[in-house]
């Protein structure tokens, strides 16, 4: 069966790089190609939420974010936004896991966004 799998996290993409960023990013693996991951999302804001979901059977998935101030800050401004996966494949960071490449950052993206969702639920 083949899944993808989104994740909030930091990823260091060299061992110069002595740190992390301080905010995460929303990265997408997809285990057929291992080798890659994309960085979709570089939000500077606090994300309080998250959850993904599906709009059209096959076809689009994209993911709901609820980002403002943690419960141990100020109160502030809280935002909710919407995204589809394939607009931010569009606009994302390609990161490779390994050394060998054969294919361009936008053959890699090209790849990610033909996938299409299903859910079993």
């Amino acid at each position: 069966e083949r899944s993808i799998f989104l994740f909030w996290g930091n990823f260091q993409t060299s061992s110069k790089e002595m740190g992390f960023s301080s905010s995460p990013n929303l990265n997408m693996f997809y285990p057929l190609h291992r080798e890659y991951l994309l960085e979709l999302n570089n939000s500077t804001q606090s994300i309080v939420a998250f959850d993904a979901v599906l709009f059209e059977h096959g076809r689009h998935a994209g993911y709901a974010l609820l980002a403002g101030p943690l419960a141990s800050e100020a109160p502030g401004t809280v935002v909710i936004s919407k995204r589809k996966l394939k607009d931010d494949i569009a606009k994302s960071r390609v990161l490779r896991l390994k050394k060998e490449d054969e294919y361009s950052d936008q053959e890699i993206r090209g790849i990610f966004s033909r996938v299409r969702y299903t859910s079993d639920v």
